[in-house]
């Protein structure tokens, strides 16, 4: 009895070996981002974080000015534009956010 799972165990483990296991390519957006926001004149502070879902899609968590984060369900770039959507939360008075994001990187 012992022979078999002896037997068993050095062939699983021979299997695992013979795989190509290829780990994905980050995407340069993933990551945590600060983030200025210019309202009407005011500087106020913000963050993105993002990272991969399945294959390739981008998703992430959104901090305003103040509050807690909120889930983003899909990070898009396009033309050098980051866009992403930040659902309703059920608060009296709160919709959908729909924000497009240029950025500026300052050394």
């Amino acid at each position: 009895m012992k022979f078999r799972y002896l037997f068993l165990l050095i062939t699983i483990a021979q299997f695992l070996a013979n795989q190509n296991i290829v780990a994905q390519k980050a995407n340069p957006l993933e990551g945590r981002w600060d983030l200025v926001i210019d309202q009407n004149g005011q500087k106020l502070p913000s963050w993105l974080e993002v990272s991969h879902s399945g294959n390739k899609t981008l998703v992430g968590r959104f901090v305003y000015a103040f509050g807690s984060a909120r889930p983003v369900a899909e990070v898009k770039v396009k033309d050098g534009k980051i866009r992403f959507a930040i659902p309703h939360n059920g608060n009296p008075g709160s919709g959908t956010w729909n924000l497009k994001v240029s950025w500026r990187v300052n050394k």
